[in-house]
């Protein structure tokens, strides 16, 4: 009897230790494994400002945090490169753009010095018509006015006919 009563004493004096240090260690292990479960959950969604609780840990515990840091890192720099491909997809886009503007300037500049030069070559087709229409007229002048001087000369040489046939 007193063996066994000594036995659940010692039982119940070890249980009375060990539940304590049980709920301690327990307590310890679900509160990190909640905390890392909770920045896990931040982590997938996006949030990779949060911080991994229990990295310097020495035990499992810390193990995985090690290695959700490693994703978390590798999430970080997966963005960094996103960021940077759109980054440089907005600088070729930019690039193009402006070089787009470039090549519409140029032509715009060049279509302006052809339509100049056909505009001072018209000028001048338009000029030389005229010089061609004035001359047209001063030739068509000149030959009413030689008609004349024929019809003129005609009829004075009609008058010294019948002038000398009187004679």
């Amino acid at each position: 009897d007193s063996a066994v009563t000594g036995a659940v004493i010692t039982f119940l004096a070890a249980l009375a230790i060990l539940l304590p240090l049980l709920a301690i260690v327990t307590m310890s292990i679900v509160r990190a494994l909640s905390g890392m479960t909770g920045s896990m959950r931040r982590l997938a969604d996006g949030d990779l400002a949060v911080e991994i609780p229990g990295a310097d840990r020495g035990d499992e515990i810390g193990q995985m945090a090690r290695s959700v840091q490693v994703f978390k890192d590798n999430a970080v720099e997966a963005e960094r490169l996103r960021q940077e491909r759109q980054s440089a997809e907005e600088r070729a886009r930019e690039e193009k753009q402006r070089a787009m503007r470039e090549l519409a300037d140029r032509f715009q500049a060049e279509v302006g010095e052809v339509v100049a030069s056909v505009r001072q070559a018209s000028g001048r087709l338009d000029g030389t018509a005229q010089s061609m229409s004035d001359i047209a007229e001063r030739t068509s002048a000149q030959a009413e006015a030689a008609s004349t001087a024929a019809q003129t000369s005609a009829s004075n040489v009609e008058t010294v006919a019948a002038a000398t046939e009187e004679l």
